[in-house]
């Protein structure tokens, strides 16, 4: 959340009469109905209001303050107003597009003298391109995602069949597809989670359908995902007209001869294309000639990653969440991200949320994140240097598109292009001699092939490009932060340069007389500086101010602030007026000329996009080479097994996130399974032990070795896994109407729904919200069928220790425990896995530690170990044939505990529950508890 701001309470809404204010109150509330989650913003050239519940929202909600809200009234009507200054402008629209994800809509008038307002552009959480200059312009974060998802689904021969398409306008990228979905909607969600999408469209009445009892709504999948969800009309969703629509909009090959978007493998997905089509229209991609013949098509491939879905992705912290502070690494991204640019951090944003399931793709990043880790050189000069001397280059392609690019723009571009030859000097020096001699090294070949070669042909490509610059930008003012056409390339623009340097010459005279006159040394205690919008002027530091008091006449003062004084003699107002009325013609002048630049430059949008996919792939890859070394030990390079039976073993695995967390000594640990031997590992021990560390770990360094990472362990052996399944944690959220059962089943049939035998399952604590038995009952059940019917890994960390018996009936199952020391006033966790089960219960220890009273630990431990022998009972039960298991010779104690049912549990406690609230002391209540189970032991053993 932003911090409040500043409030300009001296601005307000410049209306010459109140027959104006009357006129505007009238047209706001005219204004057709809008969404709460809209707001409303009037252009009013230096400034922009918002008005009635706008208002109120963000002076609350952005400003943190009622001060900022004013008033205009004409008679008995009233209308709240907030006045957003431009410096508030940018930090506004980030928290309500960004945070929020609120709609925003802005408004321009058409005349000054009349309350004339027409709805001049929009923008919603998927739809940023009118504020791409504002939100994106430096490296962010909330960046990394961005776009836009229509969805719409139909059935085909009895099939539920989903239509995906995804538009991103900044890269001018479509993204299709179309694929079978069940009511629960877990293949979208896979895919909502892999392409990170900031809105979604969906035909009206979708939203909320639901298949049957139980099933969830895709609204309710998408929000939970941080997805807007916006419904459009159905007749948004025809594609009739798509054929035509792509012809517009696609960029076709050169060498395509009569090229119509019919041709494409495309054009046969149906469903996509009526979601395609929504996306256009809602984007409003046609009314925009720049878009026309820019954007490129591709079939978003579902099977080509692991598949995940968003409790995955946040139980295993693939992204920071709104509590991290900056700098942490609590999260796989923040861990991995150590990128220059922000077309490297969107990379890297998409290749954590799609690990690959192709052995040789794996191996071919691996082979390039081997190379870099192992030349300290080559890795250093590319992440310390050249990648932070590159600039954002997508929004200048972006401008250059849209042709509203200027001399800035072509600079920036130019800057990049003049260090490619360093790019593939660096890059080129990676051909070696393998052992066998003569031959270079395949690695060495596969990095001149993917980096060397492409950028070798972009320099030829960019050659006359960077030639006009240099002939035509006058460099040696870039510094200055102006950006003007060389004087000497006109005769006109030569003649206004002189002028402006003799009148420079004699500001710089003026200078030193006004030093002199002041008693204060020039460019020490006295300086002359200049900015765009004021032009020159001197500067003294606020301690020399009193220099000026009794000057008013010879010296006025523009303003103070910290950085000191800033005043102009008489003289140096004269020049400097001269000065800007020269400039100014001299840019008016140099408008011809740069039109003629911006549209040679035009010409450079397809190997500029190319450039920026090669330095975003390197700066990933030097990226994912800085953190494998960043961390206290070294990350290795996981060995992918592609045959045989399938094994995951790592020894020494550390979670990546919580080993560089200040003062923390990580404890590694083990995980060793195999599909002939054991796939299904039950993890039991004390609270805050390392269970729930340890499984996270495993499925983390899975994900990192898949997206083609090194890996936190001494040894990774494994086979790939085709999706990675959680059920981690236990939390209400109840403004979504989800209890925390009812997160622990929703997320967990999606398990038994979706995972294969190739799938890696993680659960912690199943059974937590709801009663001990209905939790325990739903564990053990669940446990088995993963065991023994999926078949896949399964890491089960769980509190009932009676589900350890499962590994008598499965040869499958295993049992680990993390250890623990106990003394009499203490409590030691060692954080180490071992074999086995865990010999003790730690609750009642705790209990003592923390001095409850001694008859209350008693009891405790009497009722828990009645319930534990009642529990062995149960599971005995649940092995043999009759359901019962009675033991003749034993008394009647031991008969109850072996034929008692769980209703009958059930009653017991509901009774018990009732004496609870009756009797007034511990005494009483232990007696009559007794008395109930004994009269119960009675009636259940004759």
């Amino acid at each position: 959340m932003m911090a409040a701001m500043e409030v300009d309470d001296a601005t307000d809404i410049k209306l010459d009469s109140l027959q104006e204010e009357y006129g505007f109150i009238n047209y706001y509330k005219s204004l057709p109905e809008k969404l709460a989650s809209t707001v409303r913003f009037f252009d009013r050239s230096d400034y922009w209001t918002v008005h009635g519940s706008d208002a109120l929202f963000v002076a609350n909600e952005i400003f943190k303050t009622i001060t900022a809200i004013k008033y205009l009234s004409s008679g008995n009507k009233t209308l709240e107003y907030v006045v957003v200054k431009r410096g508030n402008f940018e930090s506004v629209i980030r928290d309500l597009l960004l945070v929020k994800q609120y709609r925003i809509e802005v408004y321009k008038s058409k005349s000054l003298k009349t309350q004339e307002w027409v709805l001049s552009y929009k923008a919603s959480p998927g739809n940023l391109s009118q504020f791409e200059d504002l939100l994106f312009g430096g490296s962010s974060d909330e960046s990394a995602r961005c776009g836009l998802i229509s969805i719409k689904s139909s059935k085909i021969a009895d099939q539920n069949v989903v239509g995906i398409a995804f538009c991103d306008v900044a890269a001018c990228k479509f993204v299709v597809c179309q694929l079978v979905d069940d009511d629960r909607h877990g293949n979208v969600e896979s895919v909502v989670v892999q392409l990170r999408p900031r809105e979604c469209l969906l035909c009206e009445g979708f939203a909320g359908s639901v298949g049957g009892a139980g099933d969830e709504s895709l609204q309710a999948v998408l929000q939970r995902n941080g997805v807007t969800v916006t419904e459009r009309k159905k007749s948004d969703f025809e594609s009739s007209g798509i054929a035509l629509d792509m012809n517009r909009l696609l960029k076709f090959p050169k060498s395509s001869q009569n090229p119509t978007f019919a041709t494409y493998s495309e054009a046969n997905l149906t469903v996509a294309l009526s979601s395609l089509s929504a996306s256009i229209k809602y984007l409003d991609l046609l009314s925009d000639a720049s878009y026309f013949n820019q954007f490129h098509i591709s079939t978003f491939q579902f099977g080509n990653f692991v598949k995940l879905d968003g409790a995955a992705s946040r139980a295993l912290n693939l992204l920071p969440s709104p509590q991290d502070g900056p700098g942490s690494h609590r999260s796989m991204f923040t861990l991995l991200n150590r990128c220059r640019t922000h077309v490297g951090q969107k990379l890297l944003s998409s290749w954590i949320h799609q690990p690959l399931v192709d052995p040789n793709q794996i191996d071919d990043r691996l082979d390039i994140l081997q190379r870099l880790i192992d030349n300290s050189e080559l890795r250093a000069c590319l992440h310390d240097d050249l990648l932070r001397r590159t600039p954002d280059l997508q929004m200048a392609a972006r401008k250059l598109q849209s042709k509203k690019a200027g001399l800035m723009e072509c600079y920036k571009i130019y800057k990049v292009v003049e260090v490619l030859p360093k790019f593939v000097e660096v890059l080129g020096r990676c051909e070696e001699e393998d052992e066998d001699g003569g031959m270079v090294n395949k690695r060495c070949a596969k990095w001149r092939e993917l980096f060397v070669d492409p950028m070798k042909e972009l320099i030829s490509d960019f050659g006359k490009f960077k030639e006009m610059v240099e002939t035509t930008l006058d460099l040696e003012k870039v510094d200055d932060n102006e950006f003007l056409v060389k004087s000497d390339f006109d005769e006109s623009l030569q003649s206004l340069s002189e002028q402006m340097l003799e009148v420079e010459g004699k500001m710089t005279k003026e200078f030193n007389k006004a030093a002199r006159d002041l008693g204060l040394e020039t460019n020490k205690t006295i300086k002359l500086e200049a900015t765009t919008q004021l032009g020159y002027f001197f500067r003294i530091t606020r301690k020399e101010e009193k220099c000026l008091r009794g000057n008013e006449r010879s010296y006025h003062t523009l303003d103070t602030n910290k950085g000191g004084v800033r005043f102009r003699s008489v003289p140096l107002e004269t020049l400097n007026d001269r000065y800007l009325s020269l400039k100014e013609e001299f840019v008016e002048q140099q408008k011809g000329v740069v039109v003629e630049i911006v549209s040679v430059a035009c010409g450079y949008v397809e190997p500029l996009s190319s450039l920026i996919e090669l330095i975003a792939q390197i700066d990933v890859f030097v990226s994912l080479a800085v953190a494998s070394l960043d961390g206290p030990s070294p990350y290795v390079r996981p060995n992918i097994i592609r045959e045989g039976v399938r094994k995951l073993k790592l020894l020494g695995v550390r979670h990546p996130c919580l080993e560089r967390q200040d003062g923390v000594a990580f404890i590694p640990n083990d995980v060793i399974m195999s599909s002939d031997d054991k796939t299904f590992h039950i993890v039991t021990g004390p609270n805050m032990g390392g269970k729930s560390t340890y499984i996270r770990s495993a499925a983390m360094v899975v994900l990192m070795a898949q997206m083609g990472c090194f890996v936190p362990c001494d040894l990774c052996e494994m086979t790939l896994v085709d999706g990675v399944a959680t059920r981690v944690g236990a939390g209400d959220n109840q403004l979504k109407g989800v209890s925390t059962f009812m997160a622990e089943m929703l997320e967990t049939a999606n398990i038994l729904k979706s995972a294969t035998k190739n799938s890696l399952v993680i659960v912690d604590e199943l059974g937590r919200g709801t009663s001990t038995y209905d939790g325990f009952g739903l564990a053990w059940s669940i446990a088995k069928h993963i065991a023994a019917e999926l078949e896949c890994f399964c890491l089960f960390a769980t509190h009932f220790h009676e589900l350890t018996s499962l590994a008598d009936e499965l040869s499958c199952v295993t049992n680990l425990h993390v250890t623990a020391v106990t003394s009499e006033d203490k409590l030691t966790l060692l954080y180490k896995v071992e074999k086995g089960v865990c010999d003790q219960s730690f609750g009642i220890h705790v209990a003592e530690i923390v001095q409850f009273p001694k008859h209350v630990v008693e009891n405790a431990r009497k009722l828990a170990s009645e319930m534990e022998q009642a529990a062995t009972s149960f599971v005995g039960s649940n092995k043999s044939n009759d359901g019962m298991e009675l033991n003749e010779n034993g008394d009647d104690e031991e008969k109850f505990l072996s034929k008692v049912t769980l209703e009958e549990a059930k009653n017991f406690l509901s009774k018990a529950k009732e004496l609870s609230a009756d009797c007034t002391d511990d005494v009483t209540l232990w007696n009559k508890i007794q008395d109930l189970k004994k009269s119960m032991v009675e009636n259940c053993c004759q």
